[in-house]
């Protein structure tokens, strides 16, 4: 963690719940030809706490966490997170550097499996989609993903054409915060509040949820869906299709507020998507979803036989005071 103080320079705090690590660090740092910071202050101090039992006996609040390799191996990782919490400022950013889950049965998933095995340690890698969850749950529920690009690349159209060959998504390395604004200090794309949360779910009619490369969650419907509420004092939801361009047919989908029609809504080739307002939520427990019109990706030669009609995506979700912290 670490914070920068009112005049230049930062204060650095290592914690581990190894003693011996900590003192393994204090070592290597010692003897460090090179800090990493030359031109400014840098200290650094060192703590030996189990930041999953509680946070940090401290009233210092830091700008910055960082978890670099460290968040699989903790047995209750959203704890974690919210005692880190705890100990940021406000506006503080978490990072997070880890590695992708690997697939079921591979041999990276063997392996883990053995070094569990051998050196009684816990190797749980993250899918995006729970990394995404756990974040929410701890109450960093603005967040994104970034993309890791390694080597040296000659400054020319062709190379930089290619750039995209090179970067990896076998790692998720993610920036996150409690509020959009304080992610927007240093991210330039547009930010979205991640709802990911119990008081929202994908009941009948939608399909598993996906997650796009930008860490954004999303679900495909059927040609009638329903989304069941939990409290909810306003919704802002996103609707988008594919099936006009598909079918060169106009999409019109209904929308219902416990079984009462309350918009009615054209999807065409050139607006494919529209954003749903929905305030006064309160005596509302389903809303649900009818379209006109669906496709298969097993018409276009994909072995998807799902039947799709479009894509629902949450970007802001306002709970009731009751309902501590909501979605």
């Amino acid at each position: 963690m670490a914070v920068t103080p009112e005049v230049g320079g930062h204060s650095v705090l290592g914690v581990d719940i190894s003693a011996d690590f900590v003192e393994l660090a204090r070592k290597r740092l010692s003897y460090d030809p090179l800090p990493p910071f030359v031109e400014v202050d840098f200290d650094v101090n060192f703590m030996v706490h189990d930041i999953e039992l509680g946070p940090l006996e401290s009233e210092l609040l830091y700008d910055v966490a960082i978890l670099e390799a460290t968040l699989h191996h903790f047995y209750d990782p959203v704890s974690a997170l919210k005692n880190i919490g705890h100990n940021l400022a406000p506006d503080g950013i978490i990072a997070i550097i880890e590695g992708g889950a690997p697939e079921e049965g591979s041999a990276l998933f063997r392996r883990h499996h053995e070094i569990m095995h051998r050196y009684h340690t816990l190797e749980r890698p993250f899918t995006r989609k729970q990394l995404m969850k756990l974040l929410t749950l701890a109450g960093f529920s603005c967040f994104q993903f970034m993309f890791p690009l390694n080597g040296l690349f000659e400054q020319t159209l062709e190379s930089v054409a290619s750039l995209k060959s090179n970067i990896s998504f076998d790692w998720n390395i993610v920036l996150a915060s409690r509020t959009p604004d304080a992610l927007a200090r240093i991210v330039s794309q547009p930010l979205r509040k991640h709802t990911y949360s119990n008081c929202v779910s994908f009941d009948r009619g939608f399909f598993p949820e996906e997650t796009k490369e930008d860490g954004t969650v999303f679900c495909w419907s059927g040609v009638q869906s329903t989304l069941k509420l939990d409290q909810v004092k306003h919704l802002k939801i996103v609707l988008s299709s594919s099936v006009p361009l598909r079918i060169q047919k106009k999409q019109t989908i209904y929308v219902y507020r416990n079984n009462e029609l309350c918009g009615r809504y054209q999807l065409s080739k050139r607006k494919n998507q529209v954003m749903l307002d929905l305030p006064s939520l309160e005596t509302c427990r389903e809303i649900q979803f009818i379209s006109d019109v669906c496709f298969s990706p097993q018409w276009f030669g994909s072995l998807d036989t799902r039947v799709l009609s479009f894509m629902l995506e949450i970007i802001e979700c306002q709970t009731m005071p009751e309902n501590h912290g909501g979605c």
